[in-house]
This record gives structure tokens, C-alpha cells and sequence, in this order.
């Protein structure tokens, strides 16, 4: 159960890994569609427009949520297959 199981180093590298990437990846195309740098000031108006920032905001926010969600299910089937492998080799 995973409520149980407390912090997992590996859970944390994962998802750091992950966000760290799709953070990359989000600025990347950002550039790419709008040909401006990714606002990393939300409060400085200067820097986006009201729409920008929230577009911004609002695609950072599912796609890291994407990315974490992503990590953390690779990891926990990754630990299933392993966990499974050593349970049957133990049963031999």
C-alpha cells in the first residue's frame, strides 16, 4: 500500500527527473509556438500579458502534473515487476 510506505528516494528522483524535463521540454516549445522566452514572472506585466501568463500557468501546471504522474506510475510498476520477480523466485 502505498500510504504506508513513506518517503521513497526514488519516488523523489523520478519526479524531480521528470519535472526538471518537461519544464525543458514546455520552454522549448514555448519558444517554438510563440517565439518569445517562457514568462517566469507571472507578476511582472512587463513580461506577458494577462493572457500569456495564465496560458503559461495553466499549461505548466497539467503538464508537470502530467510528468509527475507519469514518474511515479513507471516507478511503482517498476517496483510491482520487481517485488513479483523476487516473490517468485522466493516461492522456487
Amino acid at each position: 500500500m502505498a500510504g504506508n510506505r513513506g518517503i521513497d528516494p526514488i519516488d523523489i528522483l523520478a519526479t524531480l527527473v521528470a519535472t526538471v524535463v518537461a519544464r525543458k521540454g514546455l520552454e522549448m516549445v514555448w519558444v517554438a509556438s510563440t517565439g518569445r522566452r517562457a514568462p517566469n514572472s507571472v507578476t511582472d506585466p512587463r513580461e506577458a500579458g494577462m493572457g500569456e501568463a495564465l496560458a503559461f500557468a495553466a499549461t505548466t501546471g497539467a503538464t508537470l502534473a502530467l510528468a509527475r504522474t507519469f514518474a511515479t506510475r513507471k516507478v511503482s510498476e517498476r517496483r510491482a515487476r520487481t517485488r513479483a520477480a523476487v516473490d517468485a523466485r522466493d516461492a522456487v
